[in-house]
C-alpha cells in the first residue's frame, strides 16, 4: 500500500500466546487505508510462524524478522518504515476495537491536530474468561473533545501516558527526531511520551474506550524488578536530555519532578520489599542531582508536599522508608491461605480489593490446590500491586499462615479464610480502632451465612458484650467471669500489632483443623491492650462443602484435642495455681461436648474421639483438676457428663453410646436450629447467572429458602411457578408443588418428612438443574448453573400450612446478575425429578382385555395400578366390577371391594386391609389376583382360554385425603395378541368372600 492513512507497528517478542488476537483485531480493522508493521524482535517461540501465516493472506500485513535488539529499537525501525499520515503502536499482547483507528483517523483529520489519544479498557483473561476489570480514562473531564497546545494547558502532562492507545501524526516524529530510547530495555514509552507532548502544537483527547491493555501478562516489563533498577533512572535521564535540548524542561520542570516522583513510587510497588531500600537510595541519590544541578528546590510544584517528601528521601532515604514510607503504604497485611477455592475465591478477593483501607499488603497463600486456583490468584496478581503470591505446594493452612506471617511487613496483621466476605470498612474501622488506643489486639463482630439454608445470622456469643469492661483498651484479665468464653479460637475476627505478634513468638499450629485456636487463644490470653469494633464487619461462608472446619474432622479426629493440649501446656506456665489453664478448659468443654454432637458426621471418628478421651485424654488436659473446684452451675453440668465418660473405657464406645451417648449426644447430632421470622416472605426472585462457563459448570446457588417451626405436627404447602430464562432462546416454565412438615416419632423426636416435590410438567431443564435440601426446619431450592445470561425466576402463587396464623418464612437467597461463582453441587442437594401425577381417577367403565394368542395357566395380564403418594397412612377403598367372558359361553360377573393403606413401621408400604368378593365366584376368585409393589397394588388375571376376555369398570374409588390422593392406570391391552407375561410369583389370588 502506497499512501496508507495510518500505519500501526506492532513489536513482537515471544507472544504466541496472545498474538493471534492481536492479529485479529487488526485484520478486522474497518478502516481501509492501514498498514501493519510487524517486526519480530529475535522471538524464540512460534510467533514469526504466526505473523507469517497472517502475512500470507493479507496485504496489509508487512512482516520484519530481524534478532533481539530491544523494544527501542524495534519500535524505531517500524516508526521509519512507516508510510502512513499517522502512526500508532500497538503492543503484541493486547488488542484494539474493530474501528478504533478508523475513528482515531477521522478526529485527527477534522481537527488537523498532532496527537490523538482515547481511554483505554484494562483486562485479564482470555475468551469467554476476559474480564475488562477496570476502564481507564485517558484525560480529566474538560479536556475532551477540544484541540489543546500542551505548552499551553501544562496540567495535561499530569494525565496518562500510554503511547498504545494514540495517533501521532507522522511529520511530528519525522521532523523532531523523535525516537524511542533505544539504551533501556523498558520503559522507553516514557521518553517517547515526554518528546510528543512536548513538541506537539495540537492534541485531542476522545473519551471513547478503543484499546484493550492486558494486565495479567507474566512477562510484561513491569513484573521484571531488574529492569526498573536498570532502566528507570537511565530513562528520566533520556527525559531531561530530550526536554533541554527542544527547550521545554524550563517550563516542564514541575510536572516532571512530580511526574518522576510518582513513577518511582509505581516502581516500588513492583519491586520486592528486601530491595526497596536500596532503591529508595537510588532515588534519593537522583533527586540529589535533580537539585544541585536543575534546581529542583526552586522549583513551585504544583502539590508542594511532593518537595517536601522529595527532599526527606534526599536526607535520609533510609529514616524516610522505616518513618513514611511503611507506614503509609504497609498498615495492615492481610494473610490468606488457599487451598481447592476456585469456586468462591474470587469475591473474597474482590471483597479486599474494595477495602476502603488504603495501604494493605495482600498476602495469598496457595498450598496444593488441585482445581484452577493457582491460575486465579495468579490473574489477580497481575491485576493490583498489593497482592503477593506464593504457591508453597501441599501443606496445611496452619503452615500456610505461618508462611504469610513471616512475610507480613504491615504494622497490623489480620488472617483471613479464603471463602469469606469483606464488609468495604472492615480493616479501616479495625485499623483506625487499634491506631486509636494503641492496642495489641482488635477484636470485632462477624456473622454467618450458611448457603445450605440462606440464613444469615450474627455470631453473638462469640463477641460477648456483658463479658467486657466499659472502657477501651482493656487486658485480657479485665474480662469478666471466665475470660475464655468470651469469644471464639479462629483468627479471622481479629486483627493484631505485628510487633505484639512477634514479640510472643506467636504461630500457628501445623494442623490440618483447628490450627489457628493456638494462635489466637494466646494472643488474647497475653493481650494487655485489646479494643473491640461493636459492628458486624465479616461474613464468614459456612455449608458449601469446603470449610476446613465442617469438613476435615473426621479424617483429622484429634486435631481438635492437640489444639486443647497444648494450649493447656502454654497457660499452665501462667501461674502455679493453673487458674488460667483450668478456666480455658471449662470453656472448652462445651466446644469438646459440641464436637461429639455435631463436629464428626461419621460414627468411626466419633468413635476415635471417644477412645481418645477415656484412654487418658480427658486427665491429660487436667479434667480431674477441676472436678472437685467451685464451678459455676453451667459449668458444673457440663463437667458431670463428661465425669461420666471416666467410667468408661477403650472399646466401651457401643457400651457408651446404649446407656448415655445415644441421650446425651445422640439427639443433637448434625441438629440446625433456625427460628423462623413470619414477617419474612420473599415470594418472588431472580438469578441471572454472570459467570463464565469454564468457572461455573456442576455449581448450584440457593434461589430461596422456607424456614418452619421447629415443633411437631408444622407443615408447609406451596405451590411456586419457576421460570426459565435461556439466552437467545424460548423461556420454559413449569410448577413445582412443595409439602413438607416436621414430626415427632414414637420417641419424640423431631424428624423432618418431605411429602411432596414434584413437577406439574416435569421441563427437563427443570428435572435437569433444580434441587432442594430439607436439613432439620429449613427447605432450600437450588439453581445449577446454566450457562451465562441464563437464569431462573421464581414467584409462589400460593403458600401455605396448617397453623393459623403462618408461622414460616420465605428467603430470597440470591437474586440479580451473579457474577461470583457458586459452591459444587454438593451430595446433600438432591435434584427434584418427580413429577405429579392426575391423582383424580378419570370416568374410564368398561374396560377389557380380550386372549387372542395362545397362553397357560402360568401366564397372565395385569389390568390396572392404583397409587398412592409416599407418605404414611395414606389409603384408598375401591370396588371393581368384573365379568370373566369365556368363549361363547355365559359370563361371571362379580364385584371386587379392596382397600389399602401406607404403613411405615419400616418402610413405606401398602398394607392390604380388604380383598373380597361380594358374591365370591370360582371362576373369579381362581383366577383374579392383586400383588404389592411398594405404595402401588395391581390387580390382575390369569389366562383362561383362547379368545376369552375380562371385562371390568371401576364403580367407586375414594381414600382418607380430601383431594382424592391416589391415581388410577389401566394397564390391559384390549387385544391380547402377543405371548402374555408370566404369572408373577407375589401374585395373592382372591380368595374371600364378603361375610
Amino acid at each position: 500500500m502506497n499512501n496508507p492513512k495510518v500505519s500501526v507497528v506492532v513489536p513482537i517478542y515471544n507472544q504466541e500466546r496472545y498474538l493471534r488476537d492481536c492479529l485479529d483485531s487488526l485484520e478486522a480493522q474497518t478502516l481501509e487505508e492501514i498498514e501493519f508493521i510487524l517486526i519480530n524482535d529475535g522471538s524464540k517461540d512460534s510467533s514469526i510462524d504466526i505473523m507469517n501465516e497472517y502475512a500470507a493472506k493479507n496485504p496489509k500485513f508487512i512482516i520484519v524478522d530481524k534478532g533481539n535488539d530491544g523494544v527501542g529499537k524495534t519500535i524505531n525501525i517500524g516508526i521509519d518504515m512507516a508510510k502512513g499520515e499517522y502512526i500508532a503502536e500497538l503492543d503484541s499482547d493486547d488488542f484494539a476495537a474493530a474501528d478504533m483507528y478508523e475513528k482515531l483517523y477521522e478526529v485527527a483529520k477534522k481537527n488537523d491536530v498532532d496527537i490523538v489519544k482515547s481511554s483505554v479498557n484494562n483486562f485479564i483473561g482470555e475468551g469467554e474468561n476476559l474480564n475488562v476489570y477496570f476502564k481507564e480514562e485517558i484525560a480529566r473531564k474538560g479536556y475532551y473533545n477540544r484541540v489543546i497546545n500542551p505548552l499551553e494547558e501544562k496540567e495535561v502532562f499530569t494525565f496518562k501516558m500510554y503511547a498504545w492507545c494514540s495517533l501521532y501524526r507522522r511529520e511530528l516524529l519525522q521532523d523532531n527526531k523523535i525516537i524511542w530510547n533505544e539504551d533501556v530495555s523498558a520503559y522507553n514509552d516514557n521518553g517517547f511520551y515526554w518528546q510528543t507532548m512536548s513538541l506537539a502544537k495540537s492534541v485531542y483527547y476522545v473519551e471513547d474506550y478503543f484499546n484493550y491493555h492486558r494486565r495479567d501478562n507474566e512477562h510484561s516489563t513491569v513484573r521484571d524488578s531488574n529492569k526498573m533498577f536498570n532502566n528507570f533512572f537511565a530513562e528520566h535521564a533520556f527525559i531531561v536530555e530530550k526536554l533541554i535540548k527542544s527547550g521545554t524542561f524550563e517550563g516542564l520542570k514541575k510536572y516532571f519532578f512530580s511526574w518522576k516522583l510518582d513513577n518511582y513510587y509505581f516502581a516500588l510497588t513492583r519491586i520486592e520489599f528486601e530491595r526497596k531500600q536500596d532503591f529508595f537510595q537510588l532515588v534519593a541519590k537522583d533527586f540529589r542531582k535533580d537539585i544541585e544541578e536543575y534546581g529542583l528546590n526552586a522549583v513551585h510544584f504544583v502539590n508542594q508536599s511532593q518537595k517536601i517528601k522529595i527532599n526527606a528521601i534526599v536526607k535520609d532515604p533510609i529514616q524516610y522508608f522505616y518513618t513514611d514510607y511503611l507506614k503509609q503504604y504497609y498498615k495492615v497485611s492481610v494473610v490468606v491461605p488457599v487451598h481447592n477455592s476456585a469456586n468462591y475465591i474470587r469475591q473474597t478477593i474482590e471483597s479486599l480489593l474494595t477495602q476502603t483501607l488504603y495501604g494493605l499488603e495482600i498476602i495469598l497463600v496457595e498450598n496444593g490446590s488441585t482445581d484452577n486456583t493457582l491460575e486465579i490468584l495468579k490473574e489477580y496478581e497481575g491485576r493490583d500491586w498489593r497482592i503477593q503470591l506464593h504457591s508453597i505446594g501441599a501443606s496445611d493452612a496452619g503452615t500456610a499462615r505461618n508462611y504469610g506471617l513471616e512475610r507480613a511487613h504491615g504494622q497490623y496483621i489480620i488472617f483471613l479464610d479464603a471463602d469469606d466476605i469483606f464488609y468495604p470498612t472492615m480493616i479501616a474501622k479495625a485499623y483506625n480502632a487499634s491506631v486509636k488506643d494503641d492496642a495489641e489486639v482488635i477484636w470485632f463482630k462477624t456473622a454467618y451465612k450458611d448457603l445450605l439454608s440462606g440464613q444469615t445470622n450474627p455470631y453473638n456469643n462469640f463477641f460477648n458484650v456483658a463479658q467486657m469492661p466499659n472502657h477501651r483498651p482493656f487486658s485480657f484479665k479485665q474480662l469478666k467471669w471466665n475470660p475464655y468464653k468470651a469469644f471464639n479460637g479462629w483468627a479471622w475476627d481479629k486483627m493484631f500489632k505485628t510487633d505484639y505478634v512477634r514479640a510472643n513468638n506467636l504461630t500457628f499450629q501445623s494442623l490440618p483443623v483447628a490450627n489457628d485456636g493456638y494462635f489466637t487463644y494466646l494472643a488474647m490470653a497475653n493481650a494487655q491492650r485489646i479494643t473491640t469494633v461493636n459492628e458486624i464487619l465479616q461474613l464468614h461462608i459456612i455449608g458449601h462443602g469446603n470449610n476446613i472446619s465442617f469438613s476435615k474432622h473426621d479424617e483429622n479426629y484429634r486435631n481438635d484435642y492437640d489444639m486443647i493440649l497444648e494450649i493447656v501446656k502454654e497457660l499452665r506456665k501462667f501461674d502455679d495455681e493453673n487458674t488460667s489453664a483450668h478456666l480455658f478448659l471449662k470453656s472448652m468443654l462445651p466446644h469438646m461436648e459440641w464436637m461429639m454432637q455435631r463436629g464428626y458426621k461419621t460414627q468411626e471418628a466419633l468413635q476415635k474421639y471417644f477412645n481418645l478421651l477415656v484412654s487418658g485424654g480427658l486427665e491429660e488436659l487436667g479434667f480431674i483438676e477441676i472436678l472437685n473446684e467451685e464451678n459455676s452451675a453451667s459449668d458444673q453440668e457440663v463437667i458431670d457428663r463428661f465425669e461420666q465418660v471416666l467410667d468408661y473405657h477403650v472399646d466401651d464406645f457401643d457400651k457408651f453410646m446404649l446407656e448415655i451417648g445415644n441421650q446425651w449426644i445422640g439427639k443433637e447430632r448434625n441438629r440446625l436450629n433456625y427460628i423462623p421470622n413470619a414477617q419474612v416472605q420473599q415470594r418472588n426472585g431472580k438469578i441471572i447467572f454472570g459467570q463464565n462457563a469454564s468457572e461455573a459448570q456442576n455449581t448450584a446457588g440457593g434461589l430461596f429458602a422456607m424456614i418452619i417451626p421447629k415443633k411437631d405436627t408444622e407443615n408447609v404447602t406451596a405451590v411456586v411457578e419457576i421460570l426459565f430464562l435461556a439466552d437467545n432462546a424460548p423461556a420454559v416454565k413449569d410448577t413445582l408443588n412443595l409439602s413438607f412438615a416436621i414430626n415427632a416419632d414414637k420417641e419424640g423426636e423431631l424428624q423432618s418428612n418431605l411429602f411432596q416435590a414434584e413437577w406439574a410438567n416435569g421441563e427437563k431443564v427443570m428435572t435437569d438443574n433444580i434441587y432442594y435440601t430439607y436439613i432439620d426446619n429449613v427447605f432450600t431450592v437450588y439453581v445449577k448453573y446454566t450457562g451465562k445470561y441464563t437464569g431462573f425466576e421464581y414467584i409462589f402463587s400460593n403458600a401455605t400450612s396448617r397453623s393459623f396464623p403462618n408461622k414460616f418464612s420465605v428467603l430470597g437467597i440470591n437474586t440479580g446478575y451473579i457474577t461470583t461463582i457458586f459452591p459444587e453441587v454438593l451430595p446433600e442437594m438432591k435434584r427434584i425429578e418427580a413429577i405429579h401425577q392426575n391423582y383424580h381417577a378419570p370416568a374410564l367403565y368398561g374396560q377389557r382385555t380380550v386372549f387372542r394368542y395362545e397362553g397357560t395357566k402360568e401366564q397372565s395380564e395385569e389390568l390396572l395400578c392404583v397409587e398412592l403418594p409416599n407418605y404414611a397412612f395414606n389409603n384408598v377403598v375401591f370396588a371393581l366390577e368384573i365379568a370373566n367372558i369365556p368363549n361363547n359361553r355365559p359370563a361371571i360377573y362379580d364385584t371386587l371391594y379392596f382397600g389399602f393403606f401406607l404403613d411405615s413401621e419400616k418402610e413405606i408400604q401398602a398394607n392390604v386391609f380388604q380383598a373380597e368378593w361380594e358374591k365370591g365366584r370360582p371362576a373369579l376368585m381362581d383366577n383374579v389376583y392383586y400383588r404389592v409393589e411398594g405404595n402401588k397394588v395391581y390387580i390382575g388375571a390369569r389366562f383362561t382360554e383362547i379368545w376369552a376376555a375380562y371385562h371390568f369398570k371401576l364403580k367407586s374409588i375414594v381414600g382418607r385425603e380430601l383431594n382424592q390422593d391416589y391415581s388410577v392406570n389401566y394397564l390391559a391391552q384390549e387385544l391380547v395378541e402377543k405371548e402374555l407375561s408370566v404369572l408373577p410369583k407375589d401374585a395373592q389370588f382372591i380368595k374371600e368372600v364378603q361375610g
